[in-house]
């Protein structure tokens, strides 16, 4: 087996994670096309794909036992390839795109649920950290790629923003050459659910909270792109084409971030959770004041950077606080929270009347200085490595 060109098609893989955002950068030129939408419905264009993952990530593990993984996700690449690509001559009106929208959380569930698994299956323990950071980074920079990407070729018509799922039939074909054909093993554990439901029961409580902490991290950063074209447009600084830029170089900020992630959680320690919100919380505000498009890209750094560090600590501290046979569970835990809080974003936004655009920036700068006090004054980090130590 090449192993160069298996990390290549995990890699390639990795690049589409983020896909179901890709709209996002062509919102405010679409409620220009059906200004008698909600705007919190054209919103959930970029959001309800995470109620098809939620779905498809409970599946998976399943359908894993009994299929090749292989297939698997040629599966998903496909339901991407397709979903993606349809509204570009499917798009009168926005139940169309929302249905289209679904079906893409679909593909691009079985593609993120797959890939870690791919490289438990076919690397070393020793291997697996190494390719886990480089499918991060792969991830940020995938983003990139298709913001940018999107945002350039939906200038001057929003339905063009479509094209970019090109790069998904690209990835299918890659994969159907580099990735090996596996042969699934089947589970014969009959008690599984009856240790599942007691491995629940007696969690650390902290799972919980930290879990919790994913829920307002994913609203978040649903909050931010999906309002962003929307503010930049009234402040009269650009349109899609600016959007997307604005949403690459924070994504930028996430890959440089990431790629340091080691040194900054030994920095930060215990106050990760502290320091990531603050930031966080700064990004939102920078945005919602300033009117100049450099301090924005600023704030799109900042907005990059904080959801690196939260996103990698979260799962990181989740091991510390569970024990070895109840990390897999904490991390479905985490996985769910996650898609929750992205799927329901606009709603839980609708639920609070919060108004899109300017108000949700700063909705979301107040929410995320509060969360840091929270976590400040509950020191979450520090009984979570306290965990750790009792542990051991």
């Amino acid at each position: 087996m090449n192993k160069i060109k298996l990390k290549f098609g995990i890699l390639c893989m990795s690049a589409l994670s983020t896909s179901v955002l890709v709209i996002s950068v062509a919102f405010s030129a679409i409620t220009k096309q059906f200004p008698n939408e909600p705007i919190a419905k054209i919103q959930m264009i970029a959001t309800i794909p995470n109620l098809s993952i939620l779905i498809v990530t409970l599946l998976t593990g399943i359908l894993a036992d009994k299929f090749s993984k292989k297939i698997l996700v040629l599966i998903g690449l496909g339901i991407i390839s397709i979903s993606g690509l349809l509204p570009i001559i499917i798009h009168k009106n926005i139940n169309q795109l929302l249905v289209l929208a679904l079906i893409l959380g679909i593909g691009v569930g079985l593609v993120n649920t797959i890939s870690p698994m791919l490289i438990s299956l076919f690397y070393s323990p020793e291997e697996r950290p190494k390719i886990l950071g480089q499918s991060v980074a792969i991830v940020n920079l995938g983003s990139i790629v298709l913001m940018l990407g999107g945002g350039l070729l939906g200038k001057n018509n929003w339905v063009d923003t479509y094209w970019i799922f090109l790069l998904a039939v690209l990835i299918f074909f890659i994969t159907i050459v580099c990735l090996p054909m596996d042969v699934p093993k089947v589970s014969t554990n009959k008690t599984i659910q009856n240790n599942t439901y007691d491995v629940f029961i007696h969690l650390n409580k902290l799972v919980f909270l930290i879990s919790l902490i994913a829920f307002f991290v994913a609203i978040m950063t649903n909050v931010y792109p999906t309002n962003l074209s929307l503010v930049i447009n009234s402040k009269h600084l650009g349109g899609t084409s600016i959007t997307g830029m604005v949403n690459a170089v924070g994504t930028l900020g996430g890959v440089i971030t990431g790629l340091c992630m080691n040194k900054i959680s030994k920095v930060l320690k215990d106050k990760v959770f502290v320091i990531g919100f603050i930031i966080l919380g700064f990004a939102f505000l920078i945005v919602f004041i300033f009117k100049n498009l450099l301090i924005i890209l600023i704030g799109a750094i900042c907005f990059g950077s904080s959801v690196a560090i939260l996103m990698s600590n979260i799962p990181a501290f989740l091991s510390l606080v569970s024990q070895p046979t109840e990390v897999a569970l904490a991390m479905s835990l985490f996985q769910f929270f996650n898609s929750l809080g992205g799927t329901f974003a606009p709603l839980f936004m609708k639920w609070l009347h919060i108004n899109s655009g300017k108000p949700s920036y700063l909705f979301g700068g107040i929410t995320c200085l509060l969360i840091s006090f929270i976590c400040l004054i509950t020191k979450i980090g520090s009984r979570a490595i306290t965990s750790k130590f009792e542990k051991e």
